[in-house]
C-alpha cells in the first residue's frame, strides 16, 4: 500500500479538456476533477479519487486548486458535485465564489 500524502501529490490543469489531475510519483493518475467553464462560471461536475488513496486529502488539494483558480479568472463556481459544497463548507474562505 502507498504511503503518500497530499505532500506529495502532483495536480495537473489541463485547461483545453477542463480538468485537474492528482497524480503520485509511481502510482500514476489517482483522481481527478472535472469541470465546465464560461465566461463568468466555472460548473465542478465531479471529484473522483481512486478510493485506494482515499481519506488522505486529496480531493480537498484538487478542490483548493480548481477554486483558486476559478478565483484568479474572475469566475463564480456552480458546485454540483457535493464534495465542492463540502469542501466549501469546511474552507469558509472560497464562500463568495459559490452561486447556484
Amino acid at each position: 500500500m502507498s504511503t503518500h500524502t497530499s505532500d506529495d501529490l502532483d495536480i495537473h490543469h489541463d485547461a483545453d479538456a477542463q480538468r485537474f489531475t492528482a497524480s503520485l510519483p509511481g502510482d500514476g493518475e489517482v483522481g481527478h476533477l472535472d469541470y465546465t467553464a464560461d465566461a463568468v462560471t466555472m460548473t465542478v461536475r465531479s471529484t473522483v479519487v481512486d478510493p485506494r488513496f482515499g481519506g488522505r486529502g486529496f480531493a480537498a488539494k484538487m478542490a483548493r486548486e480548481a477554486l483558486d483558480y476559478a478565483q484568479e479568472q474572475g469566475w463564480q463556481v456552480v458546485p454540483q458535485c457535493s464534495y465542492i459544497g463540502t469542501f466549501v463548507d469546511r474552507n469558509p474562505q472560497y464562500a463568495e465564489l459559490i452561486v447556484d
